[in-house]
């Protein structure tokens, strides 16, 4: 109501407020319109706040939302750890680990060859007919073998009775009693030609775990195995034992 209003009031109407302004004239207001105007704008200013806060938080959880929902295409919101190691042709390969944190374990399935790192630190090779001899040779390196692994074939007219094997290269012998601590047989009920358990920890440096598969028309024929020292790089074939029997000198 402003002070024009007043301007048109009858006598009747200026009696009333004058009365009533003799009512309230001893009243005192105990807050201050200063401090009322104060409130008000605290109690405006944090409404604010709170709306504020509520956008905020529906920002935040829509965010949420988007890092959680699993992007189109991949068909879950987690991604896959890059643990296994890749091994080609493998028909299955993985690489598991303890939940604490543990060193990874090999648990490698090809169609050649399988290799399984155990928890004794041990590694349980069954081989049977090598169709990637770099592949597996790749995979021993991984679970901490120095290995040379080779695939040829059976020289035309050789007598397999009389075995074969590489002629070593200059600089390479065998390792001796090294090859049988390292090196040990694994029982097995499967039909295979090598089941054997390699301790790892056993090889000494500068020796290398060595085997060359000789194969006849993609067959296995044989296939000779052991641990030397010096690396194999080459192989000329030569008969494991002579025409009278004794076995050549390796």
């Amino acid at each position: 109501m402003s002070t024009e209003d007043f301007d048109t009031m009858a006598p009747d109407d200026e009696e009333l407020f004058a009365g009533l302004h003799r009512s309230v004239a001893g009243a005192t207001l105990p807050t201050s319109t200063a401090d009322v105007v104060a409130l008000g704008r605290r109690t405006r200013t944090r409404h604010r706040a709170v709306a504020a806060g509520i956008g905020t938080s529906a920002a935040a959880i829509v965010a949420a939302i988007g890092v959680l929902a699993p992007s189109a295409g991949t068909g879950s919101g987690t991604g896959a750890a890059p643990n296994a190691a890749v091994v080609p042709n493998a028909v299955s390969t993985t690489a598991t680990g303890t939940a604490s944190g543990g060193a990874q374990t090999l648990d490698i399935q090809e169609a050649g060859f399988s290799v399984q790192e155990q928890a004794d630190g041990t590694v349980h090779l069954t081989l049977k007919v090598i169709t990637d001899p770099a592949g597996l040779q790749s995979v021993l390196s991984t679970a901490g073998i120095p290995a040379v692994v080779q695939v040829e074939q059976v020289p035309e007219g050789w007598n397999l009775s009389r075995g074969i094997q590489c002629t070593p290269d200059p600089g390479v012998r065998d390792a001796g009693a090294v090859g049988a601590a390292v090196l040990g047989d694994r029982p097995s009920k499967l039909p295979i030609p090598l089941d054997i358990v390699i301790k790892k920890s056993a090889i000494p440096a500068g020796d290398f775990v060595t085997m060359t598969q000789f194969q006849s028309h993609g067959r296995q024929e044989t296939t000779d195995f052991g641990v030397k020292t010096g690396k194999q790089t080459t192989c000329v074939p030569r008969y494991v034992y002579a025409a009278d029997g004794r076995p050549v000198v390796r």
